[in-house]
């Protein structure tokens, strides 16, 4: 369970960095940090990741907050697995939890909306390539945040992992008996 310290690292980086962005930048502004590729943006998100707008906010948040529990709950059985097995769920539930934070608190932190009515600070504004896909056309990545970082990556490292031991599996499979 002492990985579990490293989804409290992700979530109190996240909420200090939002915290710091809130405090040092008016809302839309935008400073750069290395030219026009990297620079850190004030947005706030009312929807999900890359702004997607997911219908009744409530709902959405609550049925983040039991998916949440959920991956609490599987952690909890997994607890004694392998570190590459646990560290990718601790780094989703990191993410997650820094955004839900968000979500239900941020109104009533700055009295703007109620609880599980709040917005998301995003800040990190890259521009790796244009998009234009299936009708969708960006010339810059949407604005995202040290949260949406860690639950993409934590989701990548347990795909990784997961090809890594399917095929150490097959490898010990096709091995010749002894």
């Amino acid at each position: 369970m002492k990985v579990l310290w490293f989804s409290l690292a992700i979530v109190f980086s996240d909420q200090l960095l939002k915290h710091l962005i809130r405090t040092r930048l008016l809302l839309g502004e935008t400073v750069s940090v290395a030219g026009d590729f990297f620079r850190l943006s004030y947005v706030e998100n009312p929807g999900m990741a890359f702004g997607i707008h997911p219908g009744n906010k409530l709902i959405f948040t609550l049925l983040t907050l039991v998916i949440i529990a959920g991956l609490l709950a599987y952690f909890f059985q997994i607890r004694k697995e392998a570190l590459h097995q646990r560290l990718p769920l601790a780094i989703i539930l990191g993410g997650a939890a820094g955004n839900l934070i968000d979500r239900i608190f941020f109104g009533i932190w700055f009295q703007m909306d109620g609880w599980f009515q709040g917005r998301v600070v995003d800040y990190l504004d890259f521009d790796f390539f244009d998009i234009d896909f299936a009708g969708i056309y960006m010339t810059r990545w949407p604005v995202f945040n040290l949260a949406d970082v860690a639950v993409i990556s934590g989701v990548l490292l347990m795909i990784f992992f997961m090809n890594r031991g399917a095929q150490e599996e097959e490898d010990s499979e096709n091995q010749p008996a002894a």
